[in-house]
């Protein structure tokens, strides 16, 4: 994947992939925490491994973070998540689910129904939230 992804701010989003040599059902796509960035070891030897596993893997970093463009000064939780948006929306045709970093449930993002993992057969529970002046609330 070599595609140039930019967000809704038309801000360049600096990413890599990790391509696999299986025909893997899936790519998984890693974010990173508040104030890092893609290149943080934890999230490159995650990714490097997933690859080197037969699963390929994508990691980017969230505007004003890394080489992403962008003010960090802007980040917002709202903006964050439409920069996982773009990203995802530049993995068309892929499949995509949600991985619980805390034990690997796999989620699928329709219906959050757990396909894998040891919340198998239940779902993610949906929380109502609106937007706000730029903020996400929960209702």
């Amino acid at each position: 994947m070599d595609a140039e992804i930019r967000n809704a701010q038309g801000e360049r989003l600096d990413y890599a992939f990790h391509a696999a040599k299986s025909h893997s059902p899936f790519t998984v796509v890693i974010g990173h925490g508040v104030t890092a960035n893609m290149d943080r070891p934890f999230v490159s030897v995650l990714a490097a491994s997933l690859a080197k596993a037969g699963i390929p893997a994508l990691r980017f970093s969230f505007s004003g973070n890394g080489d992403s463009q962008g003010d960090f000064r802007e980040a917002t939780i709202t903006k964050e998540v439409a920069d996982l948006g773009v990203v995802l929306d530049a993995l068309e045709g892929e499949r995509k689910h949600i991985i619980c970093s805390t034990h690997g449930a796999l989620f699928k993002i329709e219906d959050g129904y757990c396909i894998s993992g040891p919340c198998r057969s239940s779902s993610l529970e949906a929380v109502p939230v609106t937007i706000k002046n730029g903020a996400v609330l929960i209702l």
